[in-house]
This record gives structure tokens, C-alpha cells and sequence, in this order.
């Protein structure tokens, strides 16, 4: 959710759930605060792993660049405690989004399609 007015450039908050029969069995949430050059962004994150909370969790930081009028960005973010870069690309349609995750010991592609989703769900919700 973007939330523009807070923080002092603006910042927004994002939440990934995967749950099965009600139980999350993972849960990231990171808040992205833009920096004041409007292309920087700090991100900070708390992941959890299975469904017990506190039981594997972590937290962490990590950097982001907004390119091409906003619509890419470049990642340096730990994922599952792995540095990797990820590049982002939003479609000219607007539609989905092409990412690129490296690492040293792989690459990793996805595609990710906007859905449609009732009115009263929020903008922005994706499928993959």
C-alpha cells in the first residue's frame, strides 16, 4: 500500500502470505522508504518461516534503485539469506511484470501476470 504523505519522501508497505488450510506458512512484510532523490529506496523486512511465529524469523535491510521512469527496479536484497540482485521490469502494458533474480550459484526468471480481482479487493493484487 502506497503511502505517499508518510515518512519523509513517501514509503510504502507490502505483504507476501503463503498459507495451506488457514496456516501461513510464510509471511513477509517490508516496508519501502524512498529516499530523498526519488530513485533510492531502503527496504526493511521481517520474513517468518512456517507457522509457528517467532519460531523462525528474521529481519533484515536492503537496497533498491527505481529506474526508467518507475518502471524497473534493481534489487540487492537477501533472499532466504542469500544475496541476490533482482531486476525488475514492468510491462509497456502495464499488465504483468518480467524479474530476474541472480545469485552465485543460480538464476532464477519470473513472470508475473496481473489478475482480476473483485472491486473491492485492492489494485495491485498478482498472481504467479
Amino acid at each position: 500500500m502506497a503511502k505517499p504523505s508518510e515518512g519523509e519522501f513517501g514509503q510504502a508497505d507490502t505483504v507476501v502470505r503463503i498459507s495451506k488450510f488457514g496456516a501461513a506458512l510464510y509471511l513477509l512484510q517490508e516496508r519501502y522508504v524512498l529516499a530523498g532523490n526519488g530513485t533510492g529506496v531502503n527496504v526493511h523486512g521481517n520474513e517468518r518461516l512456517g507457522p509457528v511465529p517467532g519460531l523462525f524469523m528474521r529481519t533484515f535491510t536492503y537496497s533498491a534503485e527505481i529506474r526508467d521512469d518507475g518502471m524497473a527496479t534493481t534489487c540487492r536484497m537477501p533472499l532466504l539469506g542469500i544475496p541476490r540482485i533482482a531486476n525488475y521490469q514492468v510491462a509497456a502494458d502495464r499488465q504483468s511484470i518480467f524479474a530476474e533474480l541472480l545469485c552465485d550459484w543460480g538464476r532464477e526468471s519470473e513472470h508475473t501476470q496481473r489478475i482480476s480481482v473483485p472491486a473491492q479487493r485492492a489494485a495491485g493484487t498478482y498472481s504467479r
